[in-house]
């Protein structure tokens, strides 16, 4: 053993759970065996700073000291470090801490806060956040992860927030080593020394003093829910120090490994073995105990193990490998015993483990406690301990038992697996283990164990589930277990974790690779694919195909056979000669390979392609040789069949064709000769001659023409006669004539005759001339008078005495002329009548010649039989058949054929028959020969094969002969076989044995299972039922004892788990009621509930629970103050929500939700908070939620884009932009363009053709009502002024303040009126045709135009003056008063820009325009100089006029109209009495106030709105009190159009601020009518009172005169002229018409010369002019102009004034006086509607009117009655 690593373990024999780091720790605590309630010492390097308790538990109210560390309760337990006032640090270090999590608490279970003075500072809001801390807690009540976890946290300074790693998985009631390093950015977390966590972007804490640091808490324990609940063993830390891997792995050793452990395997027999831990505890072997490489074998005698004592107690772990050779009772593992008792051999405080006294094959643990024996007996009756283990002989097992060292808990585990627990039983006690020893009980005293321990260990903690499944389990790849040694799975196999003792197969096709490294075989997904050319069964590594086989794809699981006709002689070399078809070669053209591919040995050579035989072949590849074709024949081994060439019969050899025959190849063989043709045999076939002929088949040559006959043509079977008059020798092709006279040639003849004497002939008959006999040469006669003589023909001769002819005898033949016959030669023959002999006929192929011809007879040929053959010729027998392998299968064979591969021939030649079972034939044998031993064959083979083995999981039935292959049986399910030479299968019939059909081993039921089958045979496996169990290899589920239960499957038994009550009906343990079964498969609180004594409660509200489990509640308040959840049993901390009304600020703080916010709806956040209809903000994160100018622009919601908030068209801040493609109309909602350049244009003519129209008719109205009465059209001009003022005042208000709420109809009658503000912009939006156009270039658009216009008309005036320049300066101070509130608006709008909390700083009329753009400053100025030049400069132009010509003003009428250069600026001083002549300057100032000023005031704002009410109010009440026109009409027109602003205003705010009127409820359809009408009532009277009002006298006077005769005037007037009410109509005749004209004059007189006088009297200097009455005609208006009259005051009264006067007294002076007096006070005051006395009653005066400045009195008055 490495000497420093022995000096380690020494050291650690002191210090059983903390090990030296590799670098001194600067601060160290060690909780372990600390004293309850005293402080824990700083024993690090700089032993500075001391822990000191504090809390309620335990001695002096504080944590709990114990062995493994203090125990903290959760509640209130925690360390400080008050001792140390100046413990300063920062910067980078590691920190080591080593604890055991008894419960995650709610909260944060917090191991450590190292913090500032308070923890926490105060951020801008009030809120108190954590600054400058370094934490150490868990999250496991963060329902947001998934599994518990700890987070390492670092606190940044004031306001900078955290970093922080939060991976890696914990559990609880599991101690775990974690350490901490942080370097410059990076922060890193180790569990267990492997690194689970890593922050990149973390930081280094700063230094600053740490004295409200703390151990188990947090910021000195204010928080109930951040207090720690478990144990911490002890702590270390380093400063400036960034611990390494390997430093970190060394530091966790001590905790990975046992602490004392001694390994027996290849120990030395009789030497001690030494604790490898520790180095010198040792284990000596007593008596005869045996060293081995299993390790030490005890004989269950007397032999055993003495361990050296030590002192322990408390948590401990054991670990023993061992395995029994035989049971015996009370066969004891290990006896670690403690203080003796009595002397004798029993110990308190012993652990050990030994068989069951009854049931010696079951094991039984045991701690005992107490000083009697009757308390450790005690405890054991009391089944304290009653795990049991049932063990099996022979078998290596590993068993670990664990105890904790707070509640006494154990547990049993073997072979890595829990296989029994116990909760509450006893804890070791610390004491001098006097009488360890191994193998018996109490140093030799009895309970001798019989078998082989492996190992011993002990370690003083206790090991976790997962630590013992990592001590027996081999890592993924590997099988086997840790103490048997783990094994590379070999190829072909694959194991996970935990790893078998076995390694689970790759399915057939699959292989892992053929290294060893573990990796390659640790995850089914090692299993790849074997390559084409490749294969594998389950299990077994890739292997190329063999010699005659191959695979075609990629996981093949068998080889295929190569198809008949190819084989594939490769020997495995390499996959890819064998990964296609393909691979498979070809047979030579030739041979032949016809097994169909189901034997490879008949493919795996070249020699397995047999060559065809003579007369078949074969191309490339064959199956099978193809018999040649008729014509056609072969070689052996040919690749294709020949014609049969020229002259030759085809068979196995080629025979030439005899004579007689002939061949001209192909299919037809030898052939006789035609006739007319000569074949001496083989190829020849030749036409006979011209000359020659032959009429017989078969002959091999020609025969000559005869003399008298010839042939000229060739190839002909017969000569032609020769005719009369020529001669034909023998062989003559063309006949000769005879010559002359003298000769004759009679037909038929060979030769010239010479004629007798006497004789003549004539050559063209060739007859003679007279002869008396026909006795010459072949001559005859057969007439009775001889006229000529005949020549005997071919074939015949003259009979004796010439008379007749006869036919030739057969053998023989005449040519003709001839008296006798020739006989035919040696081998000739004729038949009678010959004319010729024929050659005798040859006997064709496939027969024999029976018998020569002769004189008149053929030759005689016969057939040859099957079995025979011949080639024809003059064969005169068949040859048989009986050369080696020869046949013949048909009659009239020409050639023997050979028999085939796997044939012979039979017996009779006349056929082949296949060969029989175990023999072959590679063909052209007579015999199939015998397969050697071992060899095999079926019928019809061509070779022998070696005999066949059985496979894996199958038998042999029969062993293979020579005729049949060996037969192979299955195994049947419950048997296995490796196959080969086995006559049977091998029955599973060993403990827990099975097997499915055709396995080659049994398999053996693993844990939970059983063998199931049928009858004896074991087929298979399946799940011990619930509550019964099995350990693995057994037959039978054993039964769980009473009280035990298990699931399906299961290899142990267990009790109820907490909260759970077994039912005995279902045999199953149940949780009990309120309580639901986890996940984990425990009972447990469901989430959202908590335990609450015995049950299981929903959390109440402001509370919630997200994991299951009986853990408390965690409070809303924690992690979001204000908050609340919406139900009880809420189970997420999204829960916690903010209530109706408030909002989650994201710092932890419900808050009251702003103006604009949805207000009734819970949970929500800053950032997804409801926007209200009608507000707007810059984004998700801001608080500056505010009203929208135009509020049908803004839908409000949660989008969290700006434009989100938006109406369709409409984005930007407040929605107050449009959309590319959109624009505003005007109320400022954006519209889709739908507009074009023709559009515009002829939008801009329509209102150019409007306004000429609109002039044109102001002339032609003025021209015709100055023409007709000049009253009314004064009236038009001056009410339509003040209307058009009104008017043009409501249709600016969707301008002036954007988004006006206004009733439907009502706003739509406002937009048909846009025209009144003479402004082009809001009939053509330029956001349609100019995407570029903003606000800056409308007001140039705006401003300019109007400055030139205005400009030019000045100009034009003064160059006209004189000459109707004063309409020059009508229509510029028209035009200003038009335009006037429409461009001081615009102008106003330079100036107002509006900050958003985003920093940007927007033009509030277009918020596309930065306020801090750099063109800023020349946009302001020019704003100041329009302000100066439009609403000041035109206002103050205005006055400045008016002022000028106030004196001009007050003049009479008649004055005025004749100063040109007054009437030039008529329009502003006209409509008002002369007094008021400043009074334009007030209303220009009331419409810049209501358009342009009103405008500045933040838009549509109540604020906006009430002032706009306020001075609509106030010009109402004003022009009440003051009424400034002339005319009393114009004044009401006035009064009434300004009070319907207040109408419009005040609807509006009603609107406004009362959610309930929208603008198609029933309360806005009220105010839509009562608007409307209001607006049109007055437009009515306006037009009432300039054309029909009844004070403009248009009757006549007469006419009235009449009608007041006539009794239709006033009863009143009536009496005033002393008449009675009865007599005042004049009676009938109408008679008294004419008594009240003087009357009437008289009043005129009167009034004329009074006025005259008074005319006179106070206007001397000015013009008389005459008074007068016209009666009959119209009444005359007064002749003189009124004189101006003054108040008591001496204040000049008005010139122009309605008067009336009524008396009832009669017409003498001094009722005129009265009357005058009337008149008077009438004329001087002003009074309007004085009411006189009258009989019976009053009458209400009428005004009169006032025409052209003149005054007229009408006697019109509306009677009442009296």
């Amino acid at each position: 053993m490495n000497p420093l690593r022995l000096l380690l373990l020494l050291l650690l024999l002191h210090l059983p759970t903390t090990a030296p780091s590799p670098i001194p720790p600067h601060h160290e605590w060690r909780f372990q065996n600390c004293v309850t309630g005293n402080s824990v010492m700083d024993t690090g390097s700089l032993q500075e700073v001391g822990a000191t308790p504090h809390g309620g538990d335990g001695a002096g109210g504080n944590p709990v000291c114990g062995t493994n560390g203090a125990r903290f309760d959760g509640v209130d337990d925690f360390y400080n470090f008050g001792a140390a006032p100046d413990w300063t640090w920062g910067g980078s270090f590691s920190m080591a801490v080593y604890i055991k999590y008894d419960r995650f608490t709610v909260g944060h279970g917090m191991i450590f806060d190292f913090g500032t003075e308070d923890g926490t500072y105060t951020d801008e809001d009030g809120n108190s956040v954590s600054a400058d801390s370094v934490m150490l807690y868990d999250i496991a009540g963060d329902d947001s992860w998934d599994n518990s976890r700890i987070a390492f946290q670092i606190d940044g300074g004031p306001g900078e927030g955290y970093k922080y790693t939060s991976e890696g998985n914990f559990e609880e009631l599991t101690w775990t080593h974690i350490v901490l390093t942080v370097k410059d950015n990076t922060m890193r977390t180790y569990k267990n020394g492997v690194k689970v966590d890593e922050n990149l972007d973390g930081w280094e804490p700063r230094s600053i003093n740490r004295r409200q640091s703390a151990i188990g808490t947090w910021n000195g324990g204010v928080n109930p829910d951040y207090f720690f609940d478990g144990t911490i063993g002890y702590m270390q830390m380093w400063y400036d120090v960034e611990l390494t891997q390997s430093e970190i792995t060394e530091l966790y050793d001590p905790h990975n490994h046992a602490h004392h452990f001694w390994d027996f395997r290849g120990c030395f027999t009789g030497s001690p073995v030494i604790d490898e831990m520790t180095g010198d505890l040792a284990a000596t072997p007593i008596n005869s105990a045996l060293c081995s490489s299993e390790g030490m074998i005890f004989d269950g005698v007397n032999d055993y193990v003495d361990l050296d004592w030590w002192g322990w107690g408390g948590a401990v772990s054991i670990e023993i490998y061992f395995k029994f050779n035989e049971f015996q009772s009370y066969s004891t593992l290990f006896h670690l015993g403690g203080t003796p008792v009595d002397g004798g051999g029993y110990y308190d405080d012993s652990i050990m483990v030994y068989t069951y006294e009854s049931e010696p094959d079951l094991m039984q643990w045991l701690v005992y406690e107490g000083e009697e024996y009757s308390a450790m007996y005690s405890s054991f009756q009391s089944n304290l301990y009653p795990e049991r283990m049932t063990m099996l002989t022979t078998q290596w097992t590993q068993l670990v038992f664990t105890v904790d060292g707070e509640n006494g808990d154990a547990k049993v585990y073997r072979d890595g697996e829990l296989d029994a627990s116990k909760s509450g039983g006893k804890v070791p006690k610390y004491a001098n283990r006097n009488a360890p020893s191994l193998g018996s009980y109490s140093e030799g005293s009895g309970g001798f164990f019989k078998g082989t321990i492996g190992y011993f260990k002990v370690s003083h903690v206790e090991l976790s589930a997962s630590s013992i499944r990592e001590q027996y389990y081999c890592p993924s790849g590997y099988f086997g277990s840790k103490p048997a040694g783990c094994t590379v799975c070999p190829t072909g196999k694959y194991s996970g974790y935990p790893s078998t003792l076995s390694c689970f197969d790759c399915e057939a096709g699959k292989s892992t690779t053929t290294g060893t490294d573990a990796e390659d075989h640790d995850s089914p997904t090692d299993c790849a694919d074997c390559s084409a050319g490749g294969y594998s069964s389950a299990g077994s590594q890739c292997t190329v195909c063999p010699s005659g086989k191959y695979s075609g794809s990629a996981g093949s699981a068998s080889c295929a056979v190569c198809p008949s006709g190819t084989y594939l002689s490769d020997q495995a070399t390499s996959p890819s000669l064998h990964n296609s078809v393909s691979s498979c070669r070809a047979c030579s053209a030739g041979k032949k390979l016809s097994d169909n591919g189901s034997d490879a040995s008949y493919h795996d050579h070249p020699d397995d392609c047999v060559a065809c035989t003579p007369g078949s072949y074969a191309g490339s590849g064959a199956p099978s040789c193809i018999e040649c074709e008729a014509g056609k024949s072969s070689p052996a081994g040919a690749s294709a069949c020949s014609t049969c060439p020229s002259g030759y019969v085809c068979g196995e050899t080629n025979e030439p064709c005899g004579a007689g025959l002939y061949s001209n190849g192909g299919t037809d063989g030898c052939v006789s000769c035609e006739k007319g043709h000569s074949c001496p045999g083989g190829t020849d076939r030749s036409p006979c001659f011209p000359g020659s002929w032959q009429g017989s088949t078969s002959q091999s040559t020609c025969k000559a023409c005869p003399g008298g006959k010839y042939q000229n043509v060739a190839g002909q079977d017969a000569c032609i006669d020769c005719p009369a008059g020529y001669f034909c020798p023998e062989r003559t092709t063309d006949p000769i004539a005879c010559g002359n006279v003298a000769l004759y040639c009679p037909a038929n003849t060979a030769q010239i005759i010479s004629v007798n004497d006497g004789y003549y002939t004539i050559p063209r008959t060739g007859e003679r001339g007279k002869r008396s006999s026909c006795n010459g040469n072949g001559e005859y006669s057969d007439e009775a008078e001889l006229k000529a003589c005949k020549i005997a023909p071919a074939g015949k001769k003259p009979n004796g005495d010439h008379a007749d002819v006869v036919d030739c005898d057969a053998g023989s033949y005449s040519v003709g002329n001839s008296n006798s016959c020739l006989l035919c030669g040696e081998g000739e023959t004729s038949v009678a009548g010959a004319a010729s002999c024929n050659t005798c006929a040859v006997c064709g192929v496939g027969k024999y010649k029976i018998a020569d011809c002769s004189p008149g007879e053929e030759t005689m040929c016969g057939n040859c039989v099957k079995g025979q053959a011949s080639m024809g010729g003059g064969a005169t027998a068949c040859t048989e058949c009986n050369s080696r392998g020869k046949y013949s299968d048909v009659d009239g064979a020409s050639v023997c054929k050979t028999a085939s591969a796997g044939t012979k021939p039979n017996e009779a030649r006349d056929g082949v028959e296949s060969c029989a079972p175990g023999t072959i034939s590679v063909g052209g044998a007579d015999e199939c020969s015998v397969c050697n031993a071992g060899e095999t064959s079926g019928e019809g083979a061509a070779g022998c094969r070696t005999c066949a083995t059985c496979g894996l999981g199958t038998y042999q039935i029969a062993e293979c002969t020579s005729e049949v292959e060996t037969q192979c049986g299955v195994c049947v399910a419950g048997k296995a076989s490796m196959g080969g030479a086995v006559e049977a299968c091998t029955e599973c019939d060993g403990p827990g044995e099975y097997s499915e059909g055709g396995a080659s081993v049994c398999n053996v039921a693993r844990a939970g299972y059983k063998p199931k089958g049928s009858g004896e045979l074991k087929t298979g496996i399946e799940m011990c039922e619930k509550n019964t169990f099995s350990i693995g290899a057994k037959d039978e589920c054993e039964d769980c004892q009473e009280g035990g239960h298990s699931p399906a499957g299961s290899s142990a038994c267990e009790q109820c788990p907490q909260y759970e009550v077994y039912n005995m009906e279902k045999l199953e343990c149940e949780c009990l009621d309120t309580f639901m079964r986890g996940v984990n498969g425990k009972c447990t609180c469901k989430v959202g509930e908590t335990l609450m004594g015995t049950k299981c409660e929903l959390c109440e509200k402001v509370k919630w629970k997200g994991v299951e489990g009986v853990v408390s509640c965690n409070h809303c308040k924690e992690m979001l103050e204000g908050s609340t959840t919406k139900s009880l049993g809420s189970v997420t901390n999204s829960s916690c929500v903010c209530p109706a009304g408030k909002f989650n600020n994201m710092h932890g703080k419900c808050e009251d939700v702003m103006e604009g916010i949805d207000a009734v709806t819970p949970g929500m956040t800053l950032a997804d908070m409801e926007i209200r209809p009608e507000y707007w903000r810059t984004s998700p994160t801001s608080i500056d939620v505010r009203e929208c100018p135009v509020p049908e622009a803004c839908v409000g919601g949660n989008r969290s884009d700006e434009n989100g908030l938006c109406l369709e068209g409409h984005s930007g801040p407040y929605c107050n932009l449009c959309v590319d493609g959109w624009a505003k109309d005007p109320f400022l909602i954006c519209k889709k363009c739908d507009i074009d350049v023709t559009s515009v244009a002829l939008t801009i003519l329509v209102v150019v053709v409007m306004v000429g129209a609109g002039v044109c008719l102001y002339y032609v109205v003025k021209a015709k009502l100055q023409g007709g009465n000049g009253t009314v059209w004064k009236r038009l001009k001056n009410g339509g002024k003040i209307l058009f003022t009104g008017f043009q005042i409501t249709a600016s208000l969707p301008a002036v303040v954007p988004a006006i709420p206004m009733p439907e109809t009502f706003k739509e009658a406002v937009k048909t009126i846009q025209f009144l503000n003479a402004d082009l912009f809001q009939f053509v939006s330029a956001g349609c045709w100019s995407g570029n156009f903003n606000f800056y270039n409308r007001v140039l658009a705006v401003t300019l135009p109007i400055m030139l216009a205005c400009g030019l008309l000045i100009v034009l005036g003064r160059r006209s003056r004189g000459q109707g320049g004063s309409r020059f300066y009508n229509v510029a101070i028209a035009i200003t008063y038009l335009t006037l509130p429409a461009v001081t608006t615009t102008v106003f709008g330079i100036f107002s820009c509006d900050e958003l909390d985003d920093m940007r700083d927007l033009l509030r009329v277009d918020y596309s325009i930065d306020c801090e753009e750099g063109m800023r400053p020349f946009w302001l100025f020019y704003g100041v100089i329009m302000v100066l030049v439009f609403p000041v400069g035109v206002s103050g132009a205005y006055f400045s006029i008016l002022y000028v010509n106030r004196e001009k003003i007050k003049q009479r009428e008649e004055e005025r109209e004749q100063d040109l250069e007054l009437m030039n600026i008529a329009f502003l001083f006209d409509p008002y009495k002369p007094e008021f002549w400043y009074f334009e300057v007030v209303e220009t100032l009331r419409r810049l106030l209501m358009t342009g000023a009103l405008s500045s005031v933040r838009p549509g704002s109540f604020t906006q709105l009430s002032w706009g009410m306020s001075l609509s109010i106030f010009f109402t009440v004003l022009l009440a009190t003051i009424k400034p026109y002339s005319e009393s009409r114009d004044n009401w027109i006035a009064i009434l159009s300004s009070g319907l602003l207040i109408l419009v205003f005040l609807a509006s705010s009603f609107m406004k601020y009362n959610q309930h009127i929208t603008e198609d409820s029933y309360d806005a359809q009220g105010m839509d009518v009562l608007l409307i009408l209001s607006y049109v009532t007055v437009f009515v009277l306006f037009l009432w009172w300039a054309f029909y009002q009844k004070d403009d006298l248009k009757p006549s006077a007469t006419t009235m005169a009449k009608n007041v005769l006539k009794g239709k005037g006033s009863s009143s007037f009536r009496s005033s002229m002393g008449e009675s009410q009865q007599s005042f109509g004049g009676g009938e005749g109408g008679g008294g018409s004419k008594r009240w004209l003087g009357p009437i004059e008289r009043i005129g007189s009167y009034l004329k010369e009074r006025e005259k006088a008074s005319y006179e009297k106070e206007y001397k200097k000015k013009p008389k002019a005459d008074l007068g009455l016209k009666v009959g005609g119209r009444l005359s208006d007064v002749g003189v102009p009124p004189p101006p009259r003054r108040d008591e005051n001496g204040v000049e009264m008005k010139k122009r004034t309605l008067i009336t006067a009524m008396t009832r007294q009669g017409p003498d002076s001094a009722q005129y006086g009265a009357l005058w007096h009337d008149l008077k006070q009438f004329f001087t005051l002003g009074v309007v509607g004085e009411r006189c006395s009258g009989p019976g009653g009053s009458a209400s005066a009428k005004e009169f009117v006032v025409v052209e400045g003149r005054v007229v009195m009408g006697l019109v008055v509306r009677e009442e009655a009296w």
